[in-house]
């Protein structure tokens, strides 16, 4: 309930209490589906790579932004995208649909660089409020090559081994931690 009070005589009430009931409610920010966030380093190794998401149910129509960033090494995606200077590799509006296969017509992704990832939930009419400004989680995925090749790194050519059996050790490309 509110009452107007006089602001030089903050004492003297200029109206009667006058009360009205109304519901605030904020919704959820998108919910990433995939490339999953729960897998630490999530690995893609081709295109197409599909995006999806969940919006947030609401009764007005919603727009899904997709925002896809490079992430420099020892950051988190959502330090990159805190940044002003992030990297934007890929930015687009969606409306009434909560995927996106992203291709060989899409900019392209680097082998070996990490990227990071989100959707913000944009109310045109402003009748919804949604929670974290519309902005999902960040989540990050490896960009591999899709050729995987494998190398001896020991023994090197022409070392001898004293003992049996002779091991060999291996490097895989792309290598990964």
């Amino acid at each position: 309930c509110l009452k107007l009070l006089d602001a030089k005589a903050p004492h003297t009430p200029l109206t009667e209490y006058s009360c009205a009931s109304f519901v605030s409610s904020a919704f959820n920010p998108p919910q990433l589906v995939s490339p999953a966030c729960e897998t630490p380093g999530v690995m893609i190794s081709q295109l197409p790579i599909n995006f999806s998401w969940m919006m947030p149910a609401t009764s007005t129509s919603l727009q899904g932004i997709l925002q896809i960033i490079d992430v420099p090494a020892g950051s988190t995606a959502a330090a990159a995208f805190a940044r002003s200077g992030a990297t934007m590799v890929y930015e687009q509006p969606f409306t009434g649909v909560s995927s996106h296969v992203y291709g060989p017509s899409d900019p392209p992704l680097i082998t070996g660089h990490t990227y990071g990832w989100r959707v913000r939930a944009v109310d045109a009419s402003h009748a919804a409020t949604i929670r974290n400004d519309g902005y999902s989680e960040a989540c990050t995925f490896r960009y591999a090559s899709d050729n995987l090749s494998m190398e001896a790194r020991y023994p090197d050519a022409g070392d001898t081994i004293p003992y049996l059996p002779p091991h060999l050790v291996v490097r895989f490309t792309p290598y990964n931690d």
